[in-house]
């Protein structure tokens, strides 16, 4: 059974690039061209600089040597204060991460936090780069260990840890009419999520300290993936729509989870939410 979250929230920023950025080259007309109708395009190349990533001999003295995450992309970034931050400083693992929309949500909100991100796309680190020049990043959620992560827990104090992310959906989306669920490998990249939790609180490192996992996968995807997912993270998902705060239609489910409890209608929900009943019987939030 899953519950289903919706509710309005202010507009996000999009994050944008720089004009004549290192990320931005725009083929412009010269005099000898024809004039024509079609506008000139926009192509993101790959940077020339040195990789951001880094390898995983190499990400412990990375974290040691990190700094808490902040904008540097073009204008500000618009603040959500609709409700209040976590307290503290804490470290993200910003899994699957993209261009680490995580990050940005987070700061936002006004989180405080270091944060490493595993992305295999080029342009997307690229970007995440370009505005967030402290995020840490590998381009594999594989190559991350509880292990590199010692020396950085045990030189800073911090609250929790945060890990998470929106996992590939190709194999569970009811859009791919040959979708093979658990058969597909990228159904299976939630273990790493489980592998990584386990290893964390392992750690005696993190005897004291807050460990938070979340996961967001498709809605559509088949029953035997959701149940698996549930007994994996060990908590039910809840559903998002995100058509309640925006201007797009997509059914997302979210399994979120603590070192004491899991999302659900038994906690209190966000100021300006509540719960009320969903068509299929199951609790929402509304």
């Amino acid at each position: 059974m899953s519950t289903s979250l919706q509710g309005r929230q202010p507009e996000s920023a999009v994050p944008s690039l720089e004009r004549n950025s290192p990320l931005e080259r725009r083929a412009y007309k010269t005099p000898s061209q024809p004039e024509s109708r079609v506008p000139a395009r926009t192509v993101l190349l790959h940077d020339a600089s040195p990789s951001t990533s880094v390898g995983a001999t190499e990400l412990p003295h990375r974290l040691q040597a990190s700094k808490p995450v902040s904008w540097r992309g073009r204008g500000d970034l618009c603040q959500v204060p609709w409700t209040t931050p976590p307290r503290g400083t804490w470290l993200v693992l910003d899994l699957w991460a993209g261009y680490s929309g995580l990050c940005v949500a987070l700061l936002q909100l006004g989180m405080h936090f270091y944060a490493v991100a595993a992305e295999c796309d080029d342009v997307a680190r690229e970007v995440a780069h370009h505005n967030m020049p402290n995020i840490v990043h590998v381009t594999q959620v594989e190559f991350l260990t509880a292990q590199a992560f010692v020396p950085f827990l045990q030189r800073r104090n911090l609250r929790g840890v945060l890990m998470g992310g929106g996992s590939p959906c190709q194999g569970n989306t009811s859009l791919n009419l040959a979708r093979r669920g658990l058969e597909d490998p990228r159904s299976c990249q939630p273990l790493e999520l489980c592998r990584l939790r386990d290893e964390f609180l392992a750690l005696p490192e993190m005897a004291d300290k807050e460990l938070v996992t979340f996961l967001e996968n498709v809605g559509s995807m088949p029953l035997t993936v959701q149940s698996s997912y549930s007994s994996w993270l060990g908590g039910e998902p809840i559903l998002i729509d995100s058509s309640t705060c925006g201007w797009v239609q997509r059914r997302c489910l979210y399994w979120l989870s603590s070192k004491r409890t899991s999302i659900g209608p038994h906690l209190q929900p966000p100021q300006c939410w509540d719960w009320v009943p969903h068509c299929d019987g199951a609790p929402t939030l509304a």
